[in-house]
């Protein structure tokens, strides 16, 4: 008879975890890229809600980076660089190569994230000439990258989104 009360205890514990459990993800919640300890950076901010985070950073040199992440089977980033000097180019080449300078200026500034930012700065500077603005872009197997430029009236904001393809 105690062999049934536990059986009976193990699944209703099964069926009760079942029901209310979160659904597993194929990578861990986001963490910070930047701290106020580093030296070029001025200020730093993050929040998380579950499986997405926000991040912003102004930098020494006035340029400011708000970076988003979510993902919980698919990754995606998406960094948002605040430029205080305002170009309205429409040249996808030119916010091309401002991604590539940016990536290679974070990489310099972090060595956790060298490694990445540098991997990110060599695909673009590879295929920069064929990177549209607006549209989704098969950056490396796997991988989108979408860029995106709005300029106003003392600063150009680059939108650089990276994301697992479907």
């Amino acid at each position: 008879m105690m062999r049934v009360n536990y059986l009976f205890l193990l699944v209703l514990f099964a069926l009760f975890s079942s029901c209310n459990s979160t659904p597993e993800c194929k990578y861990d919640p986001p963490t910070p890229l930047f701290d106020a300890g580093n030296p070029a950076v001025k200020t730093q901010q993050f929040s998380l809600n579950e499986m997405s985070s926000s991040e912003t950073v102004s930098f020494n040199n006035d340029l400011k980076l708000e970076l988003l992440q979510s993902g919980c089977d698919k990754l995606a980033q998406e960094y948002r660089f605040e430029i205080p000097v305002a170009d309205g180019s429409k040249d996808p080449a030119f916010w091309a190569a401002r991604a590539v300078d940016l990536f290679q200026f974070l990489g310099s500034t972090n060595p956790n994230i060298f490694e990445v930012a540098n991997a990110w700065s060599s695909l673009i500077e590879l295929q920069k000439g064929q990177i549209p603005l607006d549209e989704d872009y098969p950056i490396t197997e796997g991988f989108l990258l979408n860029l995106s430029a709005i300029k106003s009236a003392n600063f150009s904001t680059l939108v650089v989104q990276i994301k697992e393809a479907e």
